[in-house]
């Protein structure tokens, strides 16, 4: 995840926090404090971040990437997607369908309802602006015909609405240009 052109960090297992400043010439171990693994990163401006991964772990920084200090998500279950807005407002999404939102920059993470049961895995998660957002992911074996799971809100995730989508290897990433228009891969496509 790139803060700017020159500035970015990347996430790994055993706790691996990379940074860079150079525009990907060279990168910086950074001190995480874990030994588990860590599945995603995003940052919400240069400065403030977040990085999210097994177990609920959740660690912020207000310094660029530079320190991190772990947040309590209210959850044990992994965390696959993370999305901040602005400075304040972001969402993390995981398995079994865990949906956690923060609105003070990470101090405090309510869980939020999936109304997909029972979903195996939500991957990953975009947001257009504090209230529009789309996560995706794949039910659980069983689930009915449909492969994937594809969620949206229109109010900041207080209601999330299911779509229907038969890709039969689940979806992997999310990612759109504007509110309307946007793509998302499978894990086997």
């Amino acid at each position: 995840m790139l803060n700017d052109s020159e500035t970015g960090t990347i996430v790994g297992s055993h706790g691996t926090v990379l940074r860079t400043t150079d525009g990907g010439k060279t990168w910086i171990p950074q001190a995480s404090g874990l030994a588990s693994a860590l599945f995603a990163v995003h940052f919400a401006d240069v400065n403030i971040g977040a990085v999210i991964g097994d177990g609920g772990v959740i660690l912020r920084t207000m310094d660029g990437g530079a320190t991190w200090e772990q947040q309590n998500s209210g959850t044990t279950e992994n965390l696959y997607g993370v999305w901040f807005t602005d400075t304040t407002t972001g969402t993390a999404v995981g398995e079994n369908g865990i949906i956690v939102r923060t609105m003070d920059g990470g101090l405090n993470w309510q869980q939020q309802v999936c109304p997909i049961s029972p979903v195996a895995r939500l991957s990953d998660v975009w947001f257009a602006d504090s209230s529009v957002g789309v996560a995706v992911g794949t039910p659980r074996e069983g689930f009915g015909p449909k492969g994937s799971v594809i969620l949206r809100t229109q109010d900041g995730g207080v209601v999330w609405t299911a779509q229907e989508e038969d890709n039969p290897d689940g979806l992997r990433a999310v990612d759109f240009v504007d509110a309307y228009a946007g793509m998302a891969v499978s894990w086997d496509g």
